[in-house]
């Protein structure tokens, strides 16, 4: 039997092709700092329940973190690292079971004016995940862990998947593609809204190296509206204005995991200068993310709760 296996944390938001051609990027802007950089963004993760499109489909309960550092020059390029935590349990029939994500993940990537693209990137999963047989509806659990490596050489991918059980059939081991013009990594998505809120007033399309794809993903960016959140961050309670972004396959009618990322939207903040004295930014931070878990009732839930950032002015 068919089993389709969920193998990554952030699978994408299907965009149905729309009357308007999505537009050209718009101009990029570093708002994670102009300068030498050190930023530390802390979620908390919980879930909440809703409904899916599969019959039976289980809940999800659990709770855990997710840390995302950004380090790096403006002129020279970054780096940025993640590491998630998640344990809880699928709600099954037959009794619970124990649903487990351990994360890590890693990506370079050049200035603004490279148009931040890629150099390497490295994902690391240690976990389990559900599997849905579509012949008979039935759900399982899966344990899942791998290691995978893009390198970005001489105009091409070289993508290498170390996995500890069986890759799905479709799924190369190892592979080459071959790169577009402009072209990004998966472990950069989360930075996009933050690069283009200034400009963007429309849908843009863009190019992304997903391991698990084979090839390259065409996807889109919109921003869908606005909101306003009561957070609290660094113990101090806000009501924060935010964009409302949904990010995925560019023109696909599949079924994908829908998720919404909610960027700050005039999101001005003082961080550590140089001299030791503070000086202000516009930051345009992450500040929640709804994920829907693939082949359950239920979502993710990521809210900032602790943010740091420190410049050194140049």
């Amino acid at each position: 039997m068919k089993k389709i296996i969920t193998i990554v944390l952030i699978l994408i938001l299907t965009l149905s092709a729309s009357a308007c051609s999505p537009a050209a990027l718009p101009d990029y802007t570093a708002n994670w700092g102009k300068s030498d950089v050190e930023e530390i963004s802390k979620y908390n993760i919980t879930v909440k329940d809703g409904e899916s499109i599969f019959t039976g489909a289980p809940e999800v309960t659990g709770e855990g973190t997710f840390l995302v550092t950004i380090t790096g020059d403006y002129k020279k390029g970054y780096t940025m690292e993640t590491s998630l935590d998640f344990e809880g349990e699928f709600v099954l029939e037959g009794g619970n079971k124990p649903f487990v994500q351990k994360i890590t993940s890693s990506v370079t990537f050049t200035d603004v004016t490279g148009n931040l693209a890629p150099s390497s990137s490295e994902k690391s999963y240690v976990g389990s995940t559900i599997a849905y047989k579509g012949t008979t509806g039935e759900f399982s659990i899966e344990p899942l862990e791998y290691t995978s490596t893009v390198d970005y050489v001489d105009e091409k991918a070289i993508v290498k998947i170390d996995s500890k059980y069986p890759l799905p059939a479709n799924i190369k081991a190892e592979n080459t593609i071959s790169l577009p013009t402009t072209y990004y990594d998966n472990e950069q998505i989360l930075l996009f809204g933050r690069s283009f809120l200034k400009s963007l007033n429309s849908q843009v399309a863009f190019s992304v190296v997903s391991p698990f794809s084979n090839d390259i993903v065409q996807m889109a960016l919109n921003v869908s509206g606005e909101a306003t959140l009561d957070m609290t961050i660094n113990e101090e309670k806000e009501s924060l204005k935010a964009h409302v972004v949904a990010m995925g396959k560019s023109g696909s009618s599949e079924t994908g995991s829908a998720f919404a990322l909610y960027y700050g939207k005039d999101d001005k903040g003082m961080v550590n200068g140089s001299s030791g004295n503070p000086i202000e930014t516009d930051r345009s931070r992450l500040l929640k993310m709804e994920q829907l878990i693939p082949y359950t009732s239920s979502s993710f839930v990521f809210e900032l709760v602790e943010f740091q950032s420190k410049v050194t002015e140049k």
